[in-house]
């Protein structure tokens, strides 16, 4: 049952959810971040029901008329969640190597569609020095964008997604392909074969592949500038073209490990174990000074451009220092 807070007496509320409840029953609750969302305040007044509200009415309506809702630990029913939990019995009979203990997850997890328009928006971090919100700018060093979207189209409750039946997210997409182009070579093999001698009229006639890359420099203005500003996420979107919708969930990836050194075999989409697909089963993915080299050189891009600190923020704490720093 949904609650409202009384703003006169109530400040704050903490609950886990279903499935921190769990992971603390079995004393696996580690919880490292925390993040607060608006979700529920309309700063605009042009999408409110209010006709010519003036500036300073804004505070009045957002701080003192506006009902904030008590914290709601999950979204899906206990009903929901039994049939969710049945759903992944039934795909893994028949399976020498399911375990059933590994569908529980079911019971206690929500997954990511279920949860993906509700609290979507954590409140990012501003410069206080500046009267602006956070911003973005994507420059493509290697490739072109080819069009761009202002929103996303998702429906977490049906298997298609349109302007008419689907929830209308602004987050801004945007569209690139990547040729690889493969073509015939004679002669010794050279670092870019990808086959052996075929079989040809022709001797020693092979495969080779030119790899291309995509390289994107994204700056966030408007923010107070750190070494670790963002945190990547991959996502597989299994929507259907524009003409024929199909369907629209959003299946967050995973990485193999997040120790380089550490070699685990990645799986694909759609795998009877996670069902969680692994980035590098796809494609490889670096950020700043993990780019090799041989990237670096191929698109003409200095190698000390991805571990620039001239764009260090100098307001920042001076009992602090870079990793390259020597202590006062």
């Amino acid at each position: 049952m949904v609650e409202f807070f009384n703003k006169k007496e109530e400040i704050l509320e903490v609950q886990l959810t279903e499935y921190g409840k769990y992971l603390l029953s079995i004393g696996k609750l580690d919880p490292v971040y925390y993040g607060f969302y608006d979700d529920e305040i309309l700063y605009n007044s042009e999408y409110a029901d209010v006709s010519g509200e003036p500036q300073n009415a804004i505070d009045q309506r957002i701080r003192h008329e506006t009902p904030n809702l008590k914290v709601i630990p999950t979204c899906t029913s206990a009903e929901g969640r039994v049939d969710r939990f049945i759903e992944s019995v039934t795909d893994a009979l028949g399976s020498d190597s399911s375990d059933p203990a590994d569908n529980t997850e079911a019971l206690h997890q929500e997954s990511f569609t279920a949860r993906s328009n509700f609290t979507s928006y954590p409140i990012g971090t501003g410069d206080i020095s500046s009267t602006k919100t956070a911003a973005w700018s994507i420059s493509a060093l290697k490739n072109t964008i080819d069009s761009a979207t202002d929103y996303i189209i998702t429906n977490p409750l049906s298997s298609v997604a349109g302007l008419n039946d689907g929830v209308i997210t602004h987050i801004p997409q945007l569209s690139l392909e990547l040729d690889y182009k493969i073509f015939y070579q004679q002669g010794e093999f050279k670092s870019d074969a990808i086959s052996g001698y075929l079989d040809s009229s022709e001797p020693n006639i092979y495969l080779s592949m030119k790899e291309d890359y995509l390289v994107l420099e994204i700056l966030e203005g408007n923010t107070n500038f750190e070494k670790e500003n963002f945190e990547v996420e991959v996502f597989f979107d299994s929507a259907g073209s524009s003409a024929t919708p199909g369907p629209s969930t959003l299946e967050q990836m995973s990485f193999a490990s997040a120790d380089p050194t550490q070699f685990i075999a990645p799986k694909p989409l759609g795998n009877t174990q996670t069902n969680t697909g692994d980035v590098e089963y796809y494609f490889n993915l670096y950020l700043d000074e993990e780019l090799p080299a041989r990237i670096m050189d191929a698109i003409n891009i200095p190698r000390d451009m991805a571990s620039n600190t001239s764009r260090f923020s100098f307001n920042r704490d001076i009992y602090i220092t870079a990793d390259d720093e020597e202590p006062c």
